[in-house]
């Protein structure tokens, strides 16, 4: 939601990012593991069991991403700037996704931030911009390629500054339908912000009356739960939504007025809420769905 409330949006990769935090020494011999040079080969000579410790960070023990995180905002927190505190507040892993109103500021926020994290021998590479002055100004070994680029499980297509919330083929035609592949898929759909709620409540329906039924995992569903989802797959397949990511009224944010506005309502299958944004400037008036 933060990254859609400005004009410009931003994104940048801190590359090989793990393997940037050291273990302390008293502290790798947890990280230890046995690394055979040759398993085709029998274990003789040279080609023995060896015994090795990590010196960094592994990549996919549970800790890491907390490691990782901690070490950034520690280093951040040095500088008590307000650059530094929003590039905390826009840190997803070793994902920087962040925005700015001006040209102005996104030069400034890719120099300061490419100096604060060349700091900690961090290198910020893939920047992205839908700002194509700001483009430019990136070097040529910093930019991404190409017009679209994944933020936060969705595209953004830079060239018309839309985030897509494309339904993904996960599952093939030909594959049974049971209640354990239609989970599967209906799992699969990623949308934090509910843009696409009015047919993923569909799938979750469906999922409640399956179960009722006591069908087991791998047991085929009856004609009627069949057509129901082919239907439902249908459209979270074909669905496309692209929404606008700047939501912002004008070029000038002073003056603006914000308000939210929230709808609810249930039934007897399900709740629901949906979150708009009113902005009023002058005699401008704008309103965006902002979560459901």
């Amino acid at each position: 939601m933060r990254f859609r409330l400005h004009n410009i949006g931003i994104v940048a990769d801190i590359e090989k990012a793990f393997l940037h935090v050291e273990l302390q020494k008293p502290e790798r011999d947890v990280t230890r593991f046995l690394w055979l040079k040759d398993c085709e080969k029998p274990m003789v000579n040279e080609n023995c069991i060896q015994e090795y410790r990590f010196c960094r960070v592994p990549f996919g023990i549970i800790s890491s991403p907390f490691l990782l995180g901690a070490t950034i905002e520690s280093h951040l927190d040095k500088y008590n700037s307000k650059l530094a505190n929003q590039l905390k507040e826009d840190i997803y892993m070793d994902n920087v996704i962040t925005r700015v109103q001006t040209k102005f500021e996104a030069v400034e926020l890719y120099k300061r931030a490419k100096s604060i994290f060349g700091e900690m021998n961090m290198n910020l590479r893939e920047w992205m911009t839908n700002n194509k002055e700001l483009r430019m100004t990136i070097q040529e070994e910093d930019r991404s390629n190409g017009n679209a680029v994944k933020v936060l499980g969705h595209w953004w297509n830079v060239k018309d500054d839309t985030l897509s919330l494309k339904g993904e083929k996960s599952i093939k035609e030909e594959v049974k339908i049971t209640k354990r592949n239609f989970l599967k898929q209906i799992a699969s759909v990623y949308d934090p912000l509910g843009m696409c709620s009015p047919v993923t409540l569909l799938g979750k329906l469906l999922l409640q009356r399956v179960w009722c039924k006591g069908y087991e995992w791998d047991d085929l569903l009856d004609k009627e739960d069949s057509d129901d989802w082919l239907e439902i797959r249908r459209d979270l397949e074909h669905e496309n939504v692209r929404i606008q990511r700047n939501l912002t009224i004008a070029d000038d944010i002073e003056g603006v007025k914000y308000s939210l506005v929230c709808f609810s309502d249930a039934s007897s299958k399900a709740y629901s809420a949906l979150i708009y944004l009113i902005q009023l400037k002058d005699k401008m008036f704008k309103c965006d769905l902002m979560f459901s």
